[in-house]
């Protein structure tokens, strides 16, 4: 039986994503990637030259109704995504960001297949100049007319010391969120 989807993503000067081992490494060394950032980083090779959405991401990594700081997660994750693989926000190599809209990855990408024991490159795509984004699908007057969809994050309510538990500070434990 054969494989269809993707086993690896090799992107880049010698960086490959390995989606079986769920690691990120340059030159067969592995490279620190935590669970978010390493999803969204799969999300964006996944979708390579394509604008993936904020809400997307939202979708992929957290679900519809999620009740967490969403965008400064986002924010968080693409930044660590960036700082594994040397990237520079003002000129990048690999994630672009869209202002007020998402990200998209611009580098090229080839996809490994494993088949049967053998390697099979399914797919090699020039990312890089190549700035596709998907048609706006058809609104109905329902969704034109309805509000867009806000999360909400109630404030958290002034915490000692000890509320947090086990010692820790309640400035260690939001540090702690945003590598999550």
């Amino acid at each position: 039986m054969s494989t269809t989807s993707p086993q690896r993503f090799r992107f880049g000067d010698g960086y490959e994503l390995d989606l079986g081992a769920y690691e990120l490494r340059r030159d067969g060394r592995a490279l620190k990637l935590p669970r978010i950032p390493m999803d969204v980083l799969k999300l964006l090779l996944e979708q390579r030259g394509n604008l993936v959405t904020r809400d997307q991401i939202i979708a992929r990594i957290w679900g519809t109704e999620v009740f967490v700081d969403t965008d400064n997660s986002i924010n968080a994750a693409v930044r660590k995504i960036r700082q594994v693989l040397k990237d520079d926000a003002d000129e990048p190599q690999f994630i672009q960001t869209v202002p007020a809209k998402g990200y998209r990855f611009v580098a090229a990408v080839t996809e490994i297949v494993l088949t049967e024991g053998n390697e099979v490159i399914a797919e090699t795509a020039a990312a890089a100049g190549v700035l596709r984004t998907p048609e706006a699908p058809a609104q109905t007057k329902s969704a034109q007319t309805m509000p867009p969809r806000r999360l909400s994050v109630s404030p958290l309510r002034r915490l000692k010391p000890g509320d947090c538990g086990h010692g820790q500070s309640v400035r260690q434990l939001r540090s702690w969120w945003r590598l999550q």
